[in-house]
């Protein structure tokens, strides 16, 4: 089945990165970050390393993999041809990298059953999420297919009592947990119900994810929000034909 077939079918695609090369520099500057001298999925056996100070080191390395000279183009390598089979060749994509820790027993890295939809982010977005330690199980990220997020929306109001973690174990049995393997990413639809949960592996999961989007797809003009071009998205690639008409605004001011 064609990538995109998959994609329709299932909100979400899982394939090998376009770019090892480039996987394999962020990988290492993740680590020279963390100060780590063990595999990334053995980080929480560090001496150094308690639950209470991992949020700090993922914010060190937050910064980090955000100030790499042209981190934009080095994420979009892991995925172009399948961005752009997707997405297009108008792409936008988010301002900023987010990085993720799921060690073991952390409750504080659980995130909530949610969809980006719901925070006011538009529906014509994708994100790419790529692992750098083996994703199984607990300490992977889940997602609900199309059938059972329907399901979970219209039920919203009626279930508004039960909270986020309610609602996760009401459907915690239509819950898929995503496998991957180091080398592998996912790009998929943040307008499936989606989150992780306490992590029961023995094993740390560490993970980039990025938005992208067409850029000329709705972004709720009706209804503005900081979720928009500019504040959270800025243009990556243009195809041939909006590169031409653009030349047509003095000081291309789309990319002022």
């Amino acid at each position: 089945m064609k990538l995109a077939e998959q994609f329709t079918k299932n909100g979400y695609v899982i394939f090998d990165v376009e770019n090892q090369k480039n996987y394999e520099m962020i990988k290492k500057i993740i680590s020279k970050a963390l100060g780590s001298t063990k595999s990334l999925d053995k980080f929480h056996q560090e001496k150094f390393v308690k639950l209470s100070n991992i949020n700090n080191l993922r914010l060190n390395v937050y910064k980090e993999v955000n100030k790499i000279k042209g981190w934009e183009n080095l994420y979009y390598s892991l995925a172009e041809s399948a961005l752009k089979e997707l997405i297009g060749l108008d792409i936008s994509i988010q301002n900023k990298l987010n990085f993720s820790i799921q060690a073991p027993n952390d409750k504080n890295s659980v995130l909530m059953l949610h969809t980006d939809t719901l925070s006011g982010q538009t529906e014509f977005e994708v994100v790419l999420w790529v692992p750098f330690t083996e994703s199984y199980e607990t300490n992977s990220m889940y997602i609900y297919n199309r059938k059972t997020t329907e399901k979970i929306f219209k039920n919203l109001a009626k279930d508004e009592k039960k909270g986020m973690q309610g609602l996760f174990k009401l459907y915690e049995k239509d819950a898929k947990f995503l496998k991957l393997s180091p080398g592998q990413a996912m790009i998929f639809s943040p307008s499936l119900f989606h989150g992780n949960t306490l992590n029961k592996t023995n094993t740390t999961r560490m993970s980039i994810n990025c938005r992208f989007k067409s850029s000329f797809s709705p972004e709720f003009e009706e209804f503005p929000t900081e979720r928009s071009t500019g504040a959270f998205y800025r243009p990556l690639r243009l195809s041939p034909l909006s590169e031409w008409a653009y030349k047509y605004y003095e000081g291309d001011i789309l990319f002022k």
